[in-house]
C-alpha cells in the first residue's frame, strides 16, 4: 500500500494508478474494487490487460511485438519481492490463465526443436526404404518377364521333342509295314 500520488505494484489508494489495482469502477487484473467483476478484463479505453500509467514498467504483460509473458516477468525481481508481501496478489496471479501453460508450451517447443533432426533422419531412412522397395518391384517385374520368355522358349522345345517322338513312331510303323509285307510274300 502506498500514499496518494505514489506508484506501486501491489495496491494503491483511490485516485492513483498502479499495476495490480485500478481506479474504482474499472476492471483490473490482480485485484478489483468492490462491485467490479472479472480477472482478465481491462479498463475502458485501454488496449491491454495489465496496463500501467506512463512511465511505469510492465510487470505481467509483455511489450507489443514480444511473444512471452514468463520471459519478461523472470527479469523483474523487484516485483516478485513486493508481491510476496501483498495479501491476495500471488493467489490471484496464480489464477491468471495462460502463464503456466505458456511456459509449458515453451518447453514443448524447445523439445520439438530437438526432435526435428531425429524426425528428419527418420524421414530420410524411410525414403531410402521406399526407394529400395521400388527397385525390388522393378526386379520382380523383370524376373516375371524372363519367366514368360523362358516358358515361350520351352514350348518350342516341347514341340520339337514331340516331333522327334512322332518320327520314331513313324519309323517303327514303317518297319512294321515292311515286316508285314515280307510276311505276306512268304505266305504266297
Amino acid at each position: 500500500m502506498e500514499l496518494q500520488g505514489t506508484t506501486g505494484v501491489g495496491m494503491e489508494l483511490q485516485g492513483t494508478t498502479g499495476v495490480g489495482m485500478e481506479l474504482q469502477g474499472t476492471r483490473g487484473v490482480l485485484g478489483e474494487a468492490s462491485g467490479t467483476i472479472g480477472v482478465l478484463t481491462k479498463a475502458p479505453g485501454t488496449t491491454g490487460v495489465a496496463t500501467e500509467a506512463p512511465g511505469t514498467s510492465r510487470v505481467g504483460m509483455e511489450l507489443p511485438g514480444t511473444t512471452g509473458v514468463v520471459t519478461q516477468a523472470s527479469g523483474t525481481t523487484e516485483v516478485v519481492t513486493q508481491a510476496s508481501g501483498t495479501t491476495g496478489v500471488v493467489p490471484q496471479a496464480s489464477a491468471t490463465t495462460g502463464v503456466v501453460p505458456q511456459a509449458s508450451r515453451t518447453t514443448e517447443v524447445v523439445t520439438q526443436d530437438q526432435e526435428l533432426p531425429k524426425l528428419l533422419h527418420t524421414h530420410q531412412e524411410l525414403q531410402k526404404l521406399i526407394h529400395t522397395y521400388q527397385e525390388l518391384q522393378r526386379f520382380l517385374r523383370k524376373h516375371q518377364e524372363l519367366q514368360k520368355l523362358l516358358h515361350k522358349h520351352q514350348e518350342p522345345q516341347k514341340l520339337l521333342h514331340n516331333h522327334q517322338e512322332l518320327q520314331k513312331l513313324l519309323r517303327n510303323h514303317q518297319e512294321l509295314q515292311k515286316l508285314l509285307h515280307n510276311h505276306q510274300k512268304l505266305q504266297e
